[in-house]
């Protein structure tokens, strides 16, 4: 294979694999919002893993393309009360899906809910954090697992302090 086609692979091979890496939160740093009204639900949506190189996970409510999450990064938003469904999907190479999962829930008005999502190796998910109400990963035959859960606020509150909001929404 001459030296030049040769070169030419490895550049575009590398700009695919630079394409498709994780990339670092840039969004702003972590700030509460208001108390919601006695009509809303205010719903803090974040991600913390403790492995780390796992890529975006695309999150969807009720339906509604909600964008990617990296790992440190976290969305707030109002909703009405009722019942609920946030779905999670991982992707290999960002193309291949290679975990997903769900977790339904119902909110009342006035309330607060922390829904945390994570990625551990199925075989390895210990620790599991302490607080949460486990959905179990949806594709069994994954060995990264992502998981959801509702977090207890007192746990959130202090898992969210190190957290960035997603950019872009």
């Amino acid at each position: 294979m001459p030296r030049i086609l040769l070169q030419a692979c490895f550049f575009l091979f590398s700009v695919f694999l630079l394409g498709c890496a994780p990339t670092v939160p840039q969004g702003a740093a972590f700030k509460p919002l208001a108390a919601p009204d006695a009509a809303d639900t205010l719903v803090y949506v974040y991600r913390q893993d403790s492995l780390r190189g796992l890529s975006a996970v695309d999150l969807e409510l009720d339906g509604e393309n909600l964008g990617p999450l990296l790992n440190g990064e976290y969305l707030a938003f109002l909703l009405d009360p009722g019942s609920h469904e946030l779905r999670a999907r991982m992707k290999w190479l960002q193309m291949i899906p290679r975990s997903w999962n769900s977790l339904e829930f119902k909110s009342r008005p006035g309330q607060t809910i922390y829904l945390r999502v994570w990625g551990a190796y199925e075989k390895g998910a210990k620790p599991i954090p302490t607080g949460l109400d486990i959905a179990q990963p949806s594709n069994e035959n994954a060995k990264v697992g992502l998981f959801l859960g509702i977090q207890k606020p007192e746990i959130a509150e202090t898992e969210l302090k190190t957290m960035r909001r997603a950019t872009g929404r």
